[in-house]
Parts: C-alpha cells; sequence; structure tokens
C-alpha cells in the first residue's frame, strides 16, 4: 500500500487539531534541515523539540558530523527511532 505525501500531511494536520491548546506541538522539520546539520540542531533547540520520532539515518547525519559535540539541544528527552537498523559502532 503507498500512502502520498499529501495524505500524511492531511493527518498531521488533524492531529495537530487535536492537541492544539495542550501542552504539544507537532512540529515537522523541514527537509532542507536534513542538509544543514548544524542548522537542523538550531532549530531543535528554537522550536524546544522535546520527543523525536526519527529514522536512524537521520540521528547519522548530525552524529557522524560531530555536531552534537559542539551543540546539544537541551530540550531532548527522548528519541524514537523508526524503519530502519540502527548500525554497530
Amino acid at each position: 500500500m503507498k500512502i502520498s505525501r499529501l495524505s500524511v500531511l492531511k493527518q498531521m494536520k488533524s492531529y495537530t487539531k487535536s492537541v492544539k491548546g495542550s501542552i504539544a506541538e507537532l512540529q515537522i522539520i523541514p527537509k532542507k534541515y536534513f542538509s544543514l546539520p548544524v542548522q537542523l540542531v538550531e532549530f531543535l533547540e528554537k522550536k524546544k523539540v522535546t520527543t523525536l520520532i526519527w529514522a536512524v539515518s537521520a540521528l547519522c547525519i548530525i552524529s557522524t558530523r560531530g555536531i552534537l559535540d559542539h551543540i546539544r539541544p537541551s530540550g531532548i528527552q527522548k528519541i524514537i527511532f523508526s524503519g530502519e537498523v540502527m548500525p554497530i559502532r
């Protein structure tokens, strides 16, 4: 079953309406930030992100380049991985 990007965005829009006014807010990270790892981490800090639901490759982008040695998003409490095998270090 192929899921279109539009259907995912509609579901997310529906989800954000259900949590509006609560303590949660959904942040969709623009694609461009995954090409700019420093700006990606700055985005996470600026938006006060506390929980990430990421593919393993997203974390690899910032960890393998040593970005987290210099900039650490202070609000991150949980990282949930899905969709890929975790590489062995």
